[in-house]
């Protein structure tokens, strides 16, 4: 049983303010999920809000299946595990280290490749090499609020090899191919945590046309949600709350005015670097409208280790990448000249102005 009191926060009534740097959400549309559950009778075991959620996500991406989990690591390991892998597996030395701790941890043998300078994808050129017959998937990372390459997708998928994106900052970004890959043999893994553009508090979804491997996936989650029984290699607790579904259909609704935001932001970041000598933004042809919720900028030289402690000092945290695997010339080249500037709400009250003009007075 459910007990709702009237919440307020630090002495206030609830208001319409954000409530954290990423989101747009409100007291009020916490209080309105809480009420929500509480009308509903549901804590978790995929009540309506979890039913509603996926449904609303399968309609924004246009995809047959979004399969909702706990966090983005339980899904990248049930999509695995659904997909059931054996052998080995290909991944980016750039992007993410999610991808290597799951495949470890289900005894895949791993391969890494380097990256295209031109793309910041898998190259294409150091893939090919490890295309052989051991070679089950390729793992590939959505980053900077941009999307694959479609042609390097393509290119896997004619070499018969199943394809994982793992879409770190892409959601609602935009390729020619629509906001998710909807094809056979290509499954998307994306995450709601602390810093995405739709955010649940935690939490993550498998987008796939694929209706088997939907219902193994739902069948991995627990047997709540499931349409039907079908033999899956093992079984998990990967249920998605009612809070976390609650709080990411509020989220969904602020998705369009976020990547508004994100690009107003982005704008004055922009007119800063216009033919800068030491910081160049980054931005890739394949995604035809980018989500924002990134800011990378390349630095030529060695001007990023001392402009992030300048901007230390103001208070601004200049976030590094980092390689996936340091025994590949590009990944490591990109780690060391490869920054993100600070966008959503914690650019707010004039500080991405401050930084611009930061960058304007540079050398």
């Amino acid at each position: 049983m459910f007990v709702v009191l009237s919440i307020h926060w630090q002495g206030k009534q609830m208001t319409n303010n954000p409530v954290d740097d990423t989101t747009l959400m409100s007291e009020k549309d916490y209080q309105r999920v809480f009420r929500r559950m509480y009308a509903n009778g549901y804590f978790t075991n995929h009540g309506p809000l979890a039913r509603e959620f996926e449904q609303e996500l399968e309609s924004f991406l246009d995809i047959g299946h979004a399969v909702t989990v706990g966090n983005e690591s339980l899904a990248l390991l049930i999509a695995m595990t659904a997909l059931e892998l054996r052998g080995e597996i290909i991944l980016p030395a750039w992007g993410s280290e999610l991808p290597a701790r799951i495949a470890n941890w289900l005894g895949l043998q791993i391969r890494y490749s380097d990256i295209d300078r031109s793309t910041h994808q898998l190259s294409i050129e150091s893939l090919q090499p490890k295309l052989n017959n051991e070679a089950e998937a390729v793992c590939l990372v959505e980053m900077y609020g941009s999307r694959c390459d479609p042609s390097l997708i393509d290119y896997l998928c004619a070499q018969q090899k199943q394809v994982i994106i793992l879409a770190i900052d892409s959601f609602a970004a935009a390729s020619s191919t629509g906001l998710v890959e909807n094809r056979s043999g290509v499954t998307t893994v994306f995450g709601f945590g602390p810093g995405k553009i739709l955010y649940s508090t935690q939490g993550g979804a498998i987008a796939t046309s694929d209706d088997g491997l939907a219902e193994r996936c739902r069948n991995i989650r627990s047997s709540y949600g499931a349409r039907k029984s079908v033999p899956v290699m093992a079984t998990c607790n990967g249920r998605f709350s009612e809070f976390q579904a609650g709080v990411g259909l509020a989220s969904l609704e602020y998705v369009p005015q976020a990547i508004e935001r994100n690009h107003a932001i982005a704008a004055i970041y922009d007119a800063a670097m216009t033919d800068h000598a030491v910081a160049t933004p980054l931005r890739f042809a394949n995604t035809s409208l980018q989500n924002g919720q990134c800011y990378p900028i390349f630095f030529r030289g060695d001007q990023r280790d001392g402009l992030s402690s300048e901007l230390q000092g103001m208070g601004v945290e200049l976030l590094a990448g980092k390689p996936s695997h340091d025994d590949h010339p590009i990944a490591r080249d990109l780690a060391a000249s490869v920054a993100f500037l600070p966008v959503n709400n914690a650019a707010a009250d004039g500080l991405a102005e401050k930084i611009a003009r930061h960058f304007n007075n540079l050398p």
